[in-house]
This record gives structure tokens, sequence and C-alpha cells, in this order.
């Protein structure tokens, strides 16, 4: 976030970052029966047998070092909690310690998996549903049957289906939102605010409310631009499952593109995805350091090419008088 260019991205403050290989996050064990403790799990489909070792592991508060407990053979691996049974299990173990993040939040909690260089792999955003259930991925995410370390088994909840429920948990959400439409299926983009201060060069945080209805769509892209072309980098981020409501941040980075005529641009904020677009406005000023000094250096070269450019042509007037002169015989 610090250079041009440096979002493939995007932070995901908040975000879901889908990993461009084959190694994702394949089901998250939030809410077992019972007392959480060494019974949750996160279940990573791997690409090549990966090795997890130093990945990190984290939800919205804090991340942990993975540790190869077990090896295993197969296209799974289970992040899990000191303590967990994994007798039985013939795949790949990894703990993150005494608990994942601070402990997977049974009403709505985010997942990310980062590699040792720190570039995110995977990241979900969940909202609860019933105890006993895990969330498995099957275009989005859907509850199932725990089947830590085994092919996805869908759970028959239809009837939960029928009837979705918004959660306003403020874990998940900063600011309990609701859709305007009473279309459940709609879903819809809000950009609250801004920074009002912000300047070419910046890192911004936006913040979204986001209500996500019955849209097979899940990823979300935000980003600032001109009318004409982006001027920031985009941040994208995905919302797995269906009839989510939450609030987030999302960083966005401005490109250090000040110039002199910058000031008198209208900028507009868009977040668009999930068949749904908001727009803001925002004003963009430059650095009072270094963007106004590359702006009087700019005008100090158009300054210059402006003289030269009357010098050349006043020579080439005076040289065109002085021939005709010399053909009309004066000299």
């Amino acid at each position: 976030m610090l250079m041009d260019g440096f979002w493939a991205i995007p932070f995901i403050c908040l975000f879901m970052i889908n990993a461009v290989n084959a190694t994702y996050i394949n089901e998250i064990m939030y809410n077992p029966i019972g007392d959480d403790n060494n019974k949750e799990y996160v279940e990573v489909y791997l690409s090549d047998e990966l090795d997890l070792r130093n990945f990190t592991i984290s939800d919205s508060s804090s991340s942990d070092s993975l540790k190869l407990l077990k090896e295993g053979v197969g296209d799974y691996a289970l992040i899990t909690e000191d303590g967990f049974d994994a007798s039985g299990l013939d795949v790949a173990i990894y703990s993150a310690g005494a608990r994942i993040g601070n402990g997977l939040n049974n009403k709505g909690d985010e997942v990310t998996l980062k590699d040792r260089r720190g570039n995110t792999v995977d990241k979900v955003i969940y909202t609860g549903r019933k105890e006993g259930f895990a969330l498995c991925k099957e275009n989005g995410f859907k509850e199932c049957e725990p089947t830590p370390g085994e092919k996805n088994i869908l759970s028959d909840i239809s009837a939960e289906k029928d009837s979705p429920k918004i959660t306003n948990d403020p874990k998940v959400n900063k600011s309990e939102y609701a859709p305007e439409s009473s279309n459940m299926n709609e879903s819809y983009l809000t950009i609250n605010k801004a920074n009002e201060d912000a300047r070419f060069g910046d890192i911004i945080k936006i913040n979204l409310d986001i209500y996500k209805g019955g849209s097979n769509k899940n990823s979300i892209r935000v980003f600032i631009s001109d009318g004409s072309r982006i001027v920031s980098e985009e941040t994208k981020f995905n919302i797995y499952g269906k009839f989510v409501n939450l609030s987030l941040v999302a960083p966005v980075l401005i490109k250090k593109t000040c110039d002199e005529n910058s000031w008198l641009i209208d900028y507009i904020i868009v977040a668009e995805g999930l068949d749904a677009r908001a727009e803001k406005e925002i004003k963009i000023g430059c650095d009072e350091t270094t963007d106004k000094k590359d702006i009087e250096n700019l005008a100090g070269r158009e300054k210059v090419s402006f003289y030269s450019f009357s010098f050349v042509l006043i020579m080439l007037i005076i040289f065109l008088l002085f021939k005709r002169m010399k053909n009309d015989n004066f000299i």
C-alpha cells in the first residue's frame, strides 16, 4: 500500500481476496455443539501438497503462525486448536495455538489465510447460523455437515434457506444496516464516509454498508475515478453466502498523480459488485510538500518552454524581415 501497484490486492482490512492458485479455505467449523474449545477448525484445500508451516491464520482480532503437528496425505489440511481430537484423520494437521485467532465468533467473523510473505491466500467473511454445522465452499459458502479432511456434505436446511435472516451482530456490523427496500433478494451498497482530507499518495479508509441478497456474485471492488479514468488502486474482496448484512472499512490507495489541474477535477468513490453500485463525491488535494514541489517544477518547465518558444519566434520574424529588406534593396 505504500507504492504504485502495491495492491494486487488488496488489504482486505476486511476484505475477501481469492488466491490466484488453487489453495483455498474449504470448510470452517466455528460453532461446535457445546463448548467450542479445542473443537474449532479451518479446512484448507491444497494445491500440489503445499506446506502450510509458518503460514498465518487469523480472525478479525488476532493472527497465529501455523505449526505442523502431523503430516498426512490427500488434498486437504486442517488448521486446529491445541487439544483437537484428530484421531482417525489421515490428513496434515496444523496448530494455530490455543485458539484460532481470538476464537471464531459464533455469530460472525472473518477468517484469513496468509503465506510466509504475508500475501493473502484466501479470506472469508461469514455470518453465523446453526450450532453444530460447519460452512463449506460450494458456489459460495453454505451450511454443511462437519467433514474435517473429507469431501463436503451439504446439509438439508431448505427450511432455513426459505426464511433468511439478516445478522446485526455488532462484531460483524459496526453499525446496524438494513436494506431500504423490502425486496430481500436485491443487494445494496452504501458508502457512508471517507477521509475528508484525502491527498494523492494517501491510503484512505472508506466505510461501506453492504447487504447481499440473493445474488450469485461474490466480488466487490472499490476505487476512485475522475469520471474518465481510475486514479487509485482497486481494492477487491468477496462476500460469500446470501442474505448477508455487514459494515466494513475498505482501504484504497490513491495514486500519486497530482498535477496543476488536479484541484479542478471532481472525484468519485465507486463501490460496485453483487449487481449493485454506489458512488460518493470526494475532494482530493496535493501533498503540501512533495506534490506542491512537483507542480512548481512542472510550472517552471512550462514557463521556460514558453520563453524559449517566444525567443525562437522573435528571431524568426527578425530573420524574415531582414531577408525581405535585403530583397527590396534596402540593404
